[in-house]
Order: structure tokens, then sequence, then C-alpha cells
């Protein structure tokens, strides 16, 4: 009998953890994970939750973990690459969200899912209380690592993304049509018309060490960004 190797980790959770893990990683719908829950339920008498929200231990007190911070409100739930990005709502509404998402990379057919969320009419009005959250639980799972059953499975942030304006917000950075906006290299733009020119392809590349010292302080905000704490 040929003998099944490719879901070996099965053998070290639960029944409920690996459902969780299959009804997450295929995105299947609440009625389809109601549905399976049930079926095992019924036929093989088992033991499980019959509602896919237990199951997947979706929290129903939403509206009481939403907190006000300055600009709007700001929802975290948690993560583990980052994905920062600013979209509107509606076309005829000046109400936009902010998301934080993120993926799980040795997981490709897991779903991008949802971290944290800010809404208002205007981006966040600052860094400080839309990403601490975030900074603090990626530390914390780095330091500890994540708790999967009897096992503890080690956590390391591989990249954040985001687009030109969420990332000088996130990085509290000048606008990107600031003259010294590049993000990869100290090359002081041009300004032609409405566009900023670099280049100066042998300017001074940055650096971790160069941007937490501040050695080019027309590229910072006054103000520091918590990923500098990551």
């Amino acid at each position: 009998m040929e003998r099944d190797t490719n879901y070996q980790f099965f053998d070290n959770i639960s029944l409920q953890e690996g459902l969780r893990y299959v009804a997450v990683t295929k995105n299947l719908s609440r009625s389809t994970v109601n549905m399976i829950l049930g079926l095992l339920r019924r036929k093989l008498k088992l033991c499980l939750p019959a509602d896919a929200r237990t199951l997947l231990k979706t929290s129903t007190k939403v509206g009481m973990e939403i907190q006000p911070i300055l600009g709007g409100q700001f929802w975290y739930q948690g993560i583990e690459t980052v994905f920062i990005d600013g979209l509107p709502l509606y076309k005829s509404s000046a109400r936009q969200l902010w998301p934080i998402l993120f993926k799980v990379e040795e997981l490709p057919d897991a779903p991008v899912m949802l971290a944290g969320v800010f809404c208002g009419f205007t981006k966040p009005d600052h860094v400080e209380g839309f990403l601490r959250p975030l900074v603090d639980e990626v530390n914390k799972l780095q330091s500890s690592g994540l708790r999967f059953g009897d096992k503890t499975v080690g956590v390391k942030l591989h990249i954040f993304i985001a687009d030109l304006p969420a990332r000088c917000f996130a990085k509290a950075t000048i606008s990107y049509v600031g003259k010294h906006s590049c993000h990869k290299c100290t090359c002081v733009g041009v300004h032609e018309g409405k566009k900023v020119i670099f280049d100066d392809v042998d300017a001074e590349l940055r650096t971790e060490e160069s941007f937490k010292g501040r050695t080019d302080k027309e590229h910072h905000k006054s103000w520091k960004s918590p990923l500098e704490d990551v």
C-alpha cells in the first residue's frame, strides 16, 4: 500500500486543527465548512463544533474591539509578508480603508488574510497608532514562535509590501514626489514639470544603519516609524 507522505504534519495536530487548516488554506466558505462539520458529526459521531465560526475561532465581538485612533477607527486582530495600502470604500464616498494584510509564505495555497484595518476619511493621522500593534506582535512571534498543536513554530518576517504613498507613510519618510524621497539611494532629485527625476546612478545606497542614523535628514519626517523597532 502506498504511503501518504504529503500530509504527515496532520499526525501532530488534532482533528479540529486539521479542519481549521483545510478551511483556511482552501478558502472554504462558511456554508461549506458547516456542511463538512455536519457530515462528520452525523456519520462519525465526532465531537466537533456545529458552526464554522466556532471551529475557526471567529470573533463575535468585532464591534467592541474597534478602537478610536487619530483620524478614524482601527481594528487589529493579528498577523504573520505584510501588505499595507489604502482603498476607497465607494466611488461616491470620501471614506477609505487602510488594511494590514498578511500571507504565510510557507503555505502558498493559503489566502491573504486580514490582520487589521483602519477606517476614516483620510489615511491614519499618525503611523504610531496604526503600526504599533503589528510591530509588537511581530517582535513577540519572532522571539517566542507560534504555538501550533503541541509544537512551537518559528516565525520570521520576510517582507513588507506597499505602494509608494503607503510606503512613505509606513516608514515616516517625506512624500514620494520630494527631492530626497528615493528609498534606494541618496540621489537628490530634480523637478521637471510635475515629475521628479533621479539621475545620479552612482549615489550612495541607503542602508539600515544610515536610515536609523538619519544621515540624510531631508529624507525623514520629524518622527520615527514603529517599523524601526522590528
